[in-house]
């Protein structure tokens, strides 16, 4: 075999058999080498990814949560509104108006006669009278009279206001009644055995000049008539209580032509009470009282 007439390079020396084995053999793993990144300057050309982030209001957190409490808030008062418009509209199933309440019988003092009446009045400071008249017929009373007395004195504008008539079952025959100068007779769908008339006299009160807070009631009651009234006639006439006292009480005979006054009548309680025979009901009862 000839040698290689290859010539080597100076200071290398000539490679054996073994060295070409080892190189042969075994190979030596790729040499692995460093990731480098590579970063893009930023220019002046446009804004980055993330540029204006924190600035924009939508995409920042806070303004966020302000947007979700807002909406919720918007939401509930629709909510609201819904709720008041359904209540608010009328389906045809609301439940119809309540009855009338059914009348109510009346309860009729003991001090009223088993046939005969009943006149309650209280002179109030003002002048005015509260009266409360009660006629209990010894039959049915079908119709009614409603006149003022011969009144002497008073200022001239006596009248009788806020009238009502009821029957002994509650049921209201007339209401909302004035009597001036000229009767009122008034007739019932319904006859009743039992009547309570209710009203208040004005300008039926004069002052006394001379004495303060002296009181004179030139009547206390209208003249009621009814065909079936029989019996005697009890008047009590009171004061407001704590705002008047009653002195004493005088008559006059409604059958003579002069108004003659006799005194009549005791104390009772807060007030004076008389007692007028079937053949003097119709006479009219005077008060003097004195008030604060």
């Amino acid at each position: 075999m000839r040698p290689s007439s290859r010539a080597l390079p100076p200071g290398r020396p000539p490679r054996t058999g073994a060295d070409r084995g080892t190189a042969a053999g075994s190979r030596r793993p790729p040499r692995r080498l460093p990731l480098r990144v590579v970063e893009t300057p930023h220019t002046d050309d446009g804004p980055g990814p993330d540029a204006g982030a924190a600035d924009d209001p939508v995409r920042h957190p806070r303004w966020r949560q302000v947007g979700s409490v807002l909406t919720v808030i918007v939401l509930l008062l629709l909510l609201v509104e819904c709720v008041v418009v359904v209540r608010s509209m009328d389906f045809g199933g609301s439940e119809p108006d309540a009855a009338p309440a059914a009348p109510v019988p009346l309860s009729p003092p003991e001090a009223l006669p088993d046939q005969g009446a009943l006149v309650r009045s209280e002179v109030r400071a003002d002048g005015s009278i509260a009266v409360t008249h009660w006629i209990r017929g010894a039959s049915d009373i079908d119709e009614v009279s409603l006149a003022a007395p011969p009144v002497v004195g008073g200022d001239g504008s006596f009248s009788a206001v806020d009238g009502r008539l009821v029957a002994a079952d509650g049921t209201v025959l007339a209401d909302h009644l004035t009597v001036g100068a000229a009767p009122r007779r008034i007739r019932f769908d319904a006859p009743t055995r039992l009547l309570r008339a209710t009203y208040v006299l004005r300008g039926a009160v004069d002052r006394s000049s001379t004495v303060a807070g002296r009181l004179r009631a030139l009547t206390v009651s209208l003249d009621v008539d009814a065909a079936a009234e029989a019996g005697p006639t009890v008047v009590v006439v009171s004061g407001v209580p704590g705002a008047g006292e009653v002195l004493n009480l005088a008559c006059a005979n409604a059958r003579s032509g002069a108004a003659l006054l006799r005194p009549c009548g005791s104390p009772d309680g807060a007030g004076w009470r008389v007692r007028l025979p079937a053949g003097s009901r119709e006479d009219r009862v005077v008060a003097q009282l004195d008030v604060p």
